[in-house]
């Protein structure tokens, strides 16, 4: 059962009736609340769209479209990433956490688990723990915050942009800024890190059996480890990077390729028009890229350990990248 009946938003295209926008409100409300973030509280909910309802769900979108719609329709991607984000803080207000506190979030569901930390073996160094695990190492040191087989973090979710449609290229794995950010096999870097969007950057890495592009880095902090020029080599587990934020959210955004083909990643030649339908749309990236999702599941069994050293570069990193977040958009007023 959804939680509107009908859409809400751009008055042009919407519905709006007063319960449907009270409900958005309430929601948009609980998601400020959740996420610190004032930009995403439409004011106090009165049932009619006005300029603040219509700003902050354009700005709430923005989290995870390229291009704003301003429209909630009762099935789409909007009021369920809203719904997600905002539950904890509406129960929260009516008191129902019998001990106070937020539920943490859960595991992704189908995965493994980290392993127990009374079995791990090594030095206790991040990168040592993941070197001598068999298998893959996953990217950051923690279990993602959200499903990265749900909402828009899958790889293939649709994305839209006035209308048309193209496919998301990579799995996102949701942490917070400042992240540290390791290398899922040996390998060799083959760009250097460049921007990729709004202040963050990514840069890719041959890993022998497959490439990695990582995406939403911290650009300044990431680049300061000296790892992002063409030719160096990397070890499985080791520091690569840091997780940067586009405005408030923070994510590392993970794309791989077979290498069988050459050429940029995102080359303009492999792209196509966004589509009409859905099922005609292009990832618009290089023709070998491939699904990560199976291999950072079997990787969750490989978690880095976040030392105390690592966690105080991770804050340094966070300071960095929230300063560059933030000149990105004071440019842009």
């Amino acid at each position: 059962m959804s939680l509107i009946q009908l859409s809400v938003g751009k008055p042009t295209k919407c519905s709006n009736i007063e319960s449907d926008v009270y409900m958005v409100q309430r929601l948009l409300r609980g998601a400020a609340s959740r996420l610190s973030d004032k930009d995403y509280d439409p004011g106090e909910p009165d049932g009619v769209v006005g300029s603040k309802t219509l700003g902050a769900i354009r700005e709430f979108q923005d989290r995870f479209m390229n291009w704003p719609d301003v429209v909630i329709s009762p099935n789409g991607r909007t009021i369920r990433e809203l719904s997600e984000f905002s539950v904890w803080a509406l129960l929260r207000q009516m008191n129902l956490f019998p001990f106070g506190h937020d539920e943490p979030a859960p595991a992704a569901r189908g995965t493994l688990g980290p392993p127990d930390p009374e079995t791990r073996k090594g030095s206790g160094k991040a990168n040592e723990i993941a070197r001598t695990n068999p298998g893959g190492c996953f990217p950051i040191p923690q279990m993602p915050t959200r499903d990265i087989t749900t909402g828009a973090r899958y790889f293939g979710a649709p994305r839209t942009k006035d209308g048309r449609y193209r496919k998301h290229a990579g799995v996102d794995l949701i942490c917070k800024v400042g992240t540290p950010v390791f290398a899922v096999a040996d390998g060799v870097v083959k760009t250097p890190i460049r921007h990729f969007y709004r202040s963050t950057g990514e840069f890719a890495i041959d890993h022998g059996d497959f490439w990695v592009r990582y995406c939403e880095i911290a650009i300044k902090a990431s680049k300061a480890l000296g790892l992002d020029e063409p030719g160096t080599e990397v070890k499985k587990g080791q520091l690569i990077g840091f997780i940067g934020i586009m405005k408030s959210s923070s994510m590392l955004h993970f794309e791989m390729y077979s290498g069988e083909e050459s050429g940029t990643l995102a080359l303009h030649a492999h792209r196509k028009p966004y589509t009409k339908k859905l099922k005609d749309a292009s990832f618009m990236r290089r023709r070998d890229l491939i699904n990560p999702t199976d291999c950072l599941k079997q990787w969750m069994g490989n978690i880095p350990e976040l030392t105390p050293e690592l966690a105080a570069m991770a804050k340094d990193a966070a300071s960095s990248a929230k300063k560059a977040r933030d000149a990105y958009f004071a440019k842009k007023k």
